[in-house]
C-alpha cells in the first residue's frame, strides 16, 4: 500500500505540472506515457528466460497497440488502457513478475493517476472549463 502512494505522490506533481502547461491536456501525452509504461515489463524481463521475455514482450505490444488505437481512433481507450495497466500490475504482482517487488504497487499509483488525467483530457465538458493555465 506504501508503494502506491509513493506512486501516485511522485505522479501527482508531474501530471499537475503537465497540465498547467497545457501538456496534459492533450491525448498524445497519455498515449506516450501508456508505451512508454508498457515498456518496463519487458525490459525487467531482459535477464530472465527467453518465454518470459517473450510474454512481457507480447503484453507490451498489446499496450502499445492501445496507445496507437486510443490516440488515432478512440480517445477513451486511453485512460481505460492505464486503469489496465494497474490491474495488469495487481496480476503480475501475484503470479510472479520480472520487476522489484515494490514495482507493482508504485506503478498502479502512477497508472490510476494517470488514467484519471487522460479521462480528464478527453471528457468532452473539458472544452467549456475554465483553463488552468494562469491568465496573460
Amino acid at each position: 500500500m506504501l508503494a502506491v502512494l509513493i506512486g501516485a505522490g511522485l505522479a501527482a506533481p508531474f501530471l499537475l505540472i503537465a497540465w498547467r502547461t497545457g501538456l496534459g491536456r492533450e491525448k498524445a501525452f497519455y498515449a506516450t506515457l501508456m508505451m512508454a509504461i508498457a515498456f518496463f515489463y519487458p525490459v525487467f524481463a531482459i535477464g530472465t528466460d527467453l518465454a518470459t521475455l517473450v510474454i512481457n514482450a507480447a503484453i507490451a505490444a498489446g499496450f502499445i497497440a492501445a496507445a496507437f488505437y486510443g490516440y488515432a481512433r478512440r480517445p477513451w481507450i486511453l485512460p481505460a488502457a492505464l486503469a489496465a495497466h494497474a490491474l495488469f500490475d495487481i496480476l503480475v504482482a501475484q503470479a510472479g513478475s520480472p520487476a522489484p517487488e515494490w514495482w507493482a504497487g508504485l506503478c498502479i499509483g502512477v497508472d490510476l493517476l494517470l488514467a484519471l488525467g487522460a479521462a480528464l483530457a478527453i471528457s468532452p465538458e473539458r472544452e467549456h472549463r475554465q483553463s488552468w493555465r494562469p491568465s496573460r
